[in-house]
């Protein structure tokens, strides 16, 4: 089967598209990384353990917070926690000033938040607390099972080590040690005392390791607290966890060749598949009726913000709003008025756009449904207060609700013109369930057997999923429409990149038009007075605005005014929120971040 080169257009855009977003998202990520994390654990007599942790971090920017979330697993309680840099103790504090730090016990953890200063540099923090009710004593044995690094944190680790202390000397053949997590990461030696761990590699942000030690109970004071507890019982229980994983990797070793082929298969699946939609469902129609590259009016009397929603690729965008709010001011709904007032500030003229109500008002018959609910809004508005910076206030909640209600209304109402194929449509569904269906098998053999092949299979299966979204195409008759108002985009944009070959000579009754359309489009500030500027705009093509009577007119007025009326309006869909992530595991091991 012979391919058409843009159907691997297509595929290499999505692909980039899709590793253009994760890599986003490492950028934007706060750059510090874990050099060191040295941890001491001493076993004290009367089975209490005293707890020390002392971690690097190397900053690259500014940072001010660090958190140390314990998981609440594995003992009774702590007490005594200290956090402090270099010997000098920090401020148990609710503050955030540099140097305090809080706790808060949480329903699975205990959360130690503390506040510095650090740019650019290395800082070394020490943790230490007293654990109670850590060890599980028997008549005989005593256990201390304890995580020492956490599998979730927010970064990798690039060294790790760690020193236990018994509470007295034992012969080292008294001891009993078993290692969890990626224990092929480090090396653990028994001393007279205890044992030590030292990696031998870098550890990620998922590894984790874990020690289970087993000594005398002689060695400690302590009630026992599991009566049951015994040496045999772990050794039979660390040889049966052994057997299971000599079978988990016996079974690795037979479903290796199955699962190498199983993703090999996945992938030309999963493009084979895609191709083979998109070339039957998703290449654009072509009609004997080709649109031209560019025109210089609206091919159909369009609503502006209908016009905007189908430039966008079928998306509500704040210029639409904007839009929509001059059309009505055209038909009469509305006039704005332009006033200059003096600043408390240096005394200076600040201008201000009113949104007023004529005494005349024409008919609603004929508007949409989202131009009466944008009318609606403004009416109630204006009657609180007709200043435009008012009415679109960015912090305004209700209005960032209503503008969710607004925008639904309106992709109804684009959705309501049938411009896309209702086949195509099924068909980019049916593409992403069968897509979503290859990751989770991908995800799902990857758990079992996890192989280069599988990993590339999920990410291949992933992209193709995004990329369905190019089966979905228009009607021949919507296609067609597309390509005239994009035509029409384009002689907007070329009129603003060349003011001075002049606007081609259609009726004035259409400029005010050309420019609502142009705020649909996105088309503003000195490109929308390029525009203006080619097709010599005057007061009289916006009969429905008002300037101040202090200044003349010219194009630096309108396009203030219509600047200022654009970017209140653009304004209300601006709104980011952030929230960070933390981590424990369980049976101690503590996790967390900077920030």
């Amino acid at each position: 089967m012979k391919l058409n080169p843009n159907y691997f257009d297509v595929i290499v855009k999505f692909t980039f598209i899709t590793l253009l977003f994760f890599i986003s998202i490492e950028v934007q990520a706060k750059s510090y990384k874990v050099e060191r994390v040295v941890i001491e654990a001493r076993i004290q007599p009367d089975g209490s353990v005293f707890y020390k942790e002392i971690r690097t971090y190397n900053f690259d920017g500014s940072y001010s917070k660090a958190n140390y979330e314990l998981s609440k697993r594995g003992f009774d309680s702590i007490r005594d926690v200290t956090i402090s840099e270099n010997g000098i103790p920090f401020i148990l504090s609710d503050s955030d000033y540099p140097g305090t730090y809080s706790i808060r016990e949480r329903n699975r953890t205990i959360d130690i938040t503390w506040n510095y200063d650090a740019e650019d540099e290395s800082k070394s923090f020490e943790i230490s607390y007293l654990i109670e009710g850590g060890l599980v004593v028997g008549p005989y044995d005593t256990e201390f099972f304890w995580t020492y690094l956490s599998d979730r944190w927010e970064t990798g680790t690039e060294s790790l080590e760690v020193r236990v202390y018994l509470p007295d000397s034992l012969d080292p053949q008294r001891q009993f040690t078993w290692v969890r997590g990626s224990d092929a990461k480090v090396v653990l030696q028994k001393l007279q005392d205890g044992f030590q761990v030292q990696s031998i590699e870098r550890f990620t942000k998922h590894n984790e390791i874990a020690v289970r030690l087993i000594f005398p109970s002689s060695l400690i004071d302590s009630p026992v607290t599991d009566a049951d507890f015994s040496l045999e019982d772990v050794l039979a229980d660390e040889a049966a966890l052994e057997q299971r994983a000599i079978e988990a990797q016996e079974r690795r070793e037979v479903l290796l060749p199955f699962g190498r082929a199983a993703g090999v298969l996945i992938i030309l699946l999963s493009i084979f598949f895609w191709i083979v939609r998109y070339r039957k469902y998703g290449v654009k129609h072509q009609s004997g009726k080709k649109a031209p590259d560019v025109i210089f009016k609206a091919p159909v009397p369009l609503k502006p913000a209908l016009a905007s929603w189908l430039i966008y690729s079928r998306n509500v965008v704040a210029y639409a709003l904007a839009a929509t709010l001059f059309d009505l001011a055209r038909k009469g709904f509305y006039v704005l008025e332009e006033d200059q007032i003096e600043t408390k500030f240096l005394k200076k003229e600040k201008t201000i756009v009113y949104l007023k109500k004529p005494e005349t008002i024409p008919s609603t018959e004929g508007l949409y449904k989202f131009e009466l609910m944008l009318m609606e809004f403004l009416d109630e508005k204006i009657a609180e207060n007709p200043r435009l910076d008012k009415i679109f206030k960015s912090t305004d909640s209700k209005l960032t609700k209503w503008y969710s209600k607004w925008s639904k209304s309106l992709g109804d109402e684009g959705k309501a013109m049938n411009l896309i194929e209702p086949e195509s449509k099924s068909q980019m569904k049916k593409m992403m369930l069968l897509q979503a269906f290859f990751m989770v098998v991908s995800g799902a053999l990857a758990i079992l057997v996890l192989t280069p092949e599988l990993i590339v299979a999920l990410a291949i299966s992933f992209t193709m999923f995004i990329a369905s979204f190019a089966i979905m195409r228009y009607t021949p008759q919507g296609q067609l429409l597309f390509d005239n108002f994009k035509a029409y985009y384009n002689g907007l944009k070329m009129a603003a990149k060349r003011a001075s070959d002049g606007f081609p000579s259609y009726t004035k009754e259409n400029l005010d038009m050309h420019m609502i359309y142009a705020i649909g489009f996105g088309i503003t500030g000195k490109k929308l007075e390029s525009l203006l500027s080619s097709m010599n705009f005057q007061q009289d093509d916006v009969s429905w605005m008002y300037f101040s009577t202090n200044s003349q007119f010219g194009m630096s007025s309108v396009i203030h005014s219509i600047s200022s009326v654009t970017n209140s309006v653009v304004t209300t869909t601006t709104s980011f929120s952030g929230a960070g992530a933390s981590a424990g595991s369980a049976g101690g091991g503590a996790g967390g971040g900077a920030s």
